[in-house]
C-alpha cells in the first residue's frame, strides 16, 4: 500500500505531468484501469490537475495582491513556473508560497514591476504575522510598578509576530490600491520601513522611520533601557532621548507590540 501511495504522489505532483514522469520511469505499472472513455494516465491526471489548481487557489488567498496586478492568466502563469521550480514539499497548502518572494527577484516580471518580488515579500510577512505565537500584552499599569531606579536595568520584550523590513518601494502603498482595485502607478524607487505585527486576530503594518527600526533591533536584543538611553544621548540633539523614548514607548503599548517587561534577577 505505501509503495503505491508513493507512485501516485510522484505522479500526480510531477512538474511536467503524469506522461512526462512515466517516460522517464519506463517499466512502471500505474495501480489505475483505463476504460473507453479515459486512459490510466488521463485518469491519473485529472487528480494531478485537481492538485495544481488547490495550490494555486491557496496561493491566490496569500497573494491577493500579487493576484490583483497581474491578473488571473498573469498569476497562474507565474504559479505554473514557480512550481515547476520548487514545488510543494510540506504536506499543508501553508508552505506553499515561502519560495514565491525569492523566486521572483530573479524574474522577468521584474522589468515591467519592478516591485513585484518585494510585494510577494511583505504579503508573506503578513501570513508569517498571522501565524505567530500568542502572547500576553503590556500594559501601562504593568510600568507603574517600575521604580526609577530600575528603569537603567529594564529590559522590553516584544510580542513574537514583530518584523521590520526595508524595501526599495513602497511596497504598503502598492498593496493598499491594488486591493482597492485601482490602478497601480510605476512607483519610483523609494526606501521604505515598515513594521509588522499582529494584534489580536488582526494583522498590521506600518511604515517606521530610521530611528524607530534601531531602537526595535536594539531592544529586541534585550538591551538594557539605560544603555539605549546612552546611545541615544551620543547622537544629534540626543538631550531629547528620554522624551524620543517615551513617545515611542507610549506608541508601543498603545499599538499592542510589547509582551513584557524584566530585571536582572540579584539572586
Amino acid at each position: 500500500m505505501k509503495t503505491t501511495q508513493s507512485l501516485l504522489l510522484k505522479l500526480i505532483t510531477a512538474p511536467e505531468g503524469v506522461e512526462k514522469a512515466l517516460q522517464e520511469s519506463p517499466g512502471t505499472v500505474l495501480p489505475i484501469r483505463g476504460d473507453s472513455l479515459l486512459s490510466s494516465v488521463e485518469r491519473l491526471d485529472i487528480y494531478a490537475n485537481m492538485y495544481f489548481y488547490r495550490i494555486r487557489d491557496s496561493l491566490k488567498e496569500d497573494f491577493p495582491a500579487v493576484l490583483k496586478i497581474l491578473g488571473k492568466i498573469g498569476f497562474h502563469n507565474l504559479i505554473t513556473e514557480y512550481l515547476f521550480v520548487s514545488p510543494s514539499t510540506h504536506y499543508s497548502l501553508r508552505y506553499a508560497g515561502q519560495h514565491l518572494p525569492r523566486y521572483l527577484k530573479r524574474h522577468r516580471l521584474l522589468k515591467k514591476y519592478p516591485y513585484l518580488a518585494e510585494l510577494a515579500e511583505l504579503e508573506w510577512a503578513l501570513l508569517n504575522a498571522f501565524d505567530a505565537p500568542n502572547s500576553k500584552v503590556l500594559a501601562k499599569e504593568d510600568l507603574k510598578a517600575v521604580t526609577p531606579e530600575e528603569w537603567s536595568h529594564l529590559r522590553f520584550h516584544f510580542i513574537p509576530s514583530i518584523q521590520v523590513f526595508e524595501f526599495s518601494y513602497p511596497v504598503g502603498q502598492i498593496r493598499d490600491r491594488a486591493l482597492r482595485g485601482k490602478k497601480v502607478p510605476s512607483f519610483r524607487k523609494k526606501k521604505t520601513r515598515l513594521l509588522v505585527w499582529r494584534r489580536n486576530f488582526k494583522v498590521c503594518f506600518r511604515d517606521t522611520d530610521e530611528l524607530e527600526s534601531k531602537i526595535l533591533y536594539r531592544l529586541g536584543q534585550e538591551t538594557f533601557f539605560g544603555d539605549l538611553c546612552h546611545r541615544l544621548s551620543r547622537r544629534p540633539g540626543g538631550k531629547s532621548a528620554p522624551i524620543i523614548l517615551a513617545r515611542y514607548l507610549q506608541t508601543w503599548i498603545r499599538e499592542g507590540l510589547l509582551a513584557e517587561i524584566s530585571l536582572p534577577s540579584h539572586s
